[in-house]
């Protein structure tokens, strides 16, 4: 890192107090920290995440033409630094369970900015050839195995209180929690699964480990180590009214498990940290400019297109791409995690989606965001989400079944990322139906990946799924039944605008507002992406072959 990077290595925390006042000292000798001309102070800590997402948006605000200073820092001090004012920014704080004991001390003092990264956990992890240890109550079982130790990171983490929680609520009382670094434990985690020896770590997502490694988080029953996480951006107090372009940048700044992957996974094949940033950054051109907003290339006119990395979204974001730009409208694409979308049109960083499943997929983030986004009508109809098995399983037909089939099930369900409000359901599902089954959070193309190896020897497999979804055409596959309703009725596509936006571009609304197509439409595009069609050349397509629809959206 150059000469903007300041490392602060924090030590024994007999020595903490000395290096916070020497830090302080040198950052804002002959300054108040308020004035906008003095660098802005961005703490992070060395989490391999919070590098890469540190990184970024660094080099973006140096675009933006602001002088930053990289200021590395433990979480603890990184909070407290920034309820004081001696730091002037964050995008590293993991929260509600993570670091909640920061927050709780610090949180009141503290501008939170709002959620930059969803789909995040904590846990103990374990190597996938241990094919007998799935929960934290199976670890009393092989205590001498593991040589009663849990390798943990640094003492000061959030993460490290919930695992000695972990320890006495499960019984462990013969296990040790070790502390070390992240680098630390991932030698020993390196160490020992070329061995293919036991150990457990503790370990998060995302991170590069899972996709070096096959590991598995094990079943946390009682709840210890919380739900989803969220990574929030933080700034201190007064710093949006000191330097509103700066906070709007930090604002609109969000993106995806995917994004945030790649940078990492360029930093442990050992690209450097600011190199891995810039080449993020120029592969994502129309999502930083976004972030940028006045400071980057996008225009107002420019329709910014939410969307999720769901087969149908995907199918029907391309096509009302294509058409409003045949209408003469200027669209940027923007690929985003559910919740950031609806947090986004919530907030007018995203103009318009069509990707919003209700009223049951979605309810967790239309509950939270909706009573500030304009449900401009449904798009699609008779959709469905739910468990999905092979048609071969004759004797599995309701949720219920699955109890009967648990080996054979291996004791799992396959599902997407865990973020997607259909997993809140098959969660509740687990839990209403007694399952004792553990949820496979993965993604859209792990699950298909999963179903087809299962599906070619006529395994076993159980998957989260929903309609319309090409895989229902390629294989024979059947929905469970759900007498309890977990997963709800039908399902409806609905079209969302920011508030706003029908005063804005009245036209383009009402093209937003005409859209509507059956299964067949969507489903025919679906298959020739599957097929290898790129995703706009399908798009085109139907829209060609569907001229006289598309007029009727388009007013003509």
């Amino acid at each position: 890192m150059d000469k903007k990077q300041k490392k602060l290595m924090i030590g024994a925390i007999a020595v903490v107090a000395i290096i916070v006042v020497a830090a302080v000292a040198v950052l804002w000798m002959g300054g108040d920290g308020e004035d906008e001309s003095e660098p802005i102070q961005f703490g992070y800590v060395l989490w391999e995440g919070e590098i890469a997402a540190t990184n970024v948006m660094t080099l973006v605000l140096e675009e933006a033409g602001f002088e930053v200073d990289m200021v590395n820092v433990d979480a603890g001090i990184m909070y407290e630094s920034l309820a004081s004012g001696d730091l002037d920014i964050s995008v590293s704080a993991w929260l509600p369970a993570t670091q909640a004991n920061y927050w709780d001390v610090y949180g009141e003092n503290i501008d939170d900015v709002g959620v930059n990264l969803e789909g995040c956990a904590i846990g103990l992890v374990v190597p996938q050839y241990l094919e007998d240890v799935n929960s934290i109550y199976d670890l009393a079982n092989y205590s001498s195995e593991f040589q009663d130790r849990i390798v943990g990171i640094d003492p000061g983490a959030g993460m490290m209180t919930n695992t000695a929680d972990a320890i006495t609520e499960y019984g462990l009382d013969s296990y040790e929690l070790l502390a070390s670094s992240s680098a630390g434990m991932l030698a020993e985690l390196t160490a020992a699964y070329a061995d293919e020896e036991h150990i457990v770590v503790t370990l998060w997502s995302p991170h590069w480990a899972f996709a070096e490694w096959d590991l598995k988080y094990l079943n946390d029953p009682l709840g210890t180590f919380g739900e989803e996480e969220f990574v929030h951006s933080l700034a201190r107090e007064g710093f949006q009214q000191d330097n509103p372009e700066a906070y709007g940048i930090l604002e609109r700044f969000n993106w995806t498990q995917d994004d945030i992957q790649s940078i990492m996974a360029d930093i442990a094949s050992g690209t450097g940290e600011e190199e891995a940033a810039q080449k993020w950054i120029d592969a994502n051109r129309d999502q930083v400019d976004a972030w940028l907003g006045e400071q980057g290339d996008v225009q107002y006119d420019t329709i910014r297109f939410g969307y999720v990395l769901w087969e149908g979204e995907i199918a029907a974001t391309n096509v009302m791409t294509l058409v409003l730009q045949e209408a003469g409208f200027d669209v940027e694409m923007i690929n985003t995690d559910a919740g950031i979308m609806y947090q986004s049109l919530a907030s007018g960083d995203l103009d318009i989606s069509v990707s919003a499943w209700l009223p049951a997929t979605q309810a967790n983030y239309w509950d939270v965001y909706g009573d500030n986004i304009d449900d401009v009508g449904i798009n699609l109809e008779g959709c469905a989400i739910g468990l999905v098995v092979p048609t071969y399983l004759t004797d599995v037909n309701s949720i219920y079944d699955l109890a009967n089939y648990s080996s054979e099930f291996q004791d799992r369900i396959v599902g997407i990322d865990p973020g997607a409000g259909m997993m809140t359901n098959t969660q509740d599902a687990i839990d209403q139906y007694d399952l004792g089954f553990d949820l496979l959070a993965s993604s859209s193309a792990g699950m298909l990946a999963e179903l087809t190896a299962a599906y070619e020897d006529d395994e076993f497999i159980v998957v989260t799924l929903w309609s319309p979804h090409w895989a229902f055409a390629e294989w024979d596959l059947k929905y469970l039944a759900d007498p309890l309703g977990v997963f709800g009725e039908e399902e409806f596509v609905h079209s969302l605008a920011r508030e706003g936006f029908q005063q804005d571009n009245p036209e383009a609304y009402a093209i937003l507002e005409r859209f509507n197509w059956t299964q067949d439409d969507i489903q025919s595009i679906m298959a020739d992406i599957a097929g290898g069609m790129d995703e706009v050349e399908a798009a085109q397509k139907w829209i060609d072959a569907n001229r006289d629809q598309v007029d009727q959206w388009l007013g003509l």
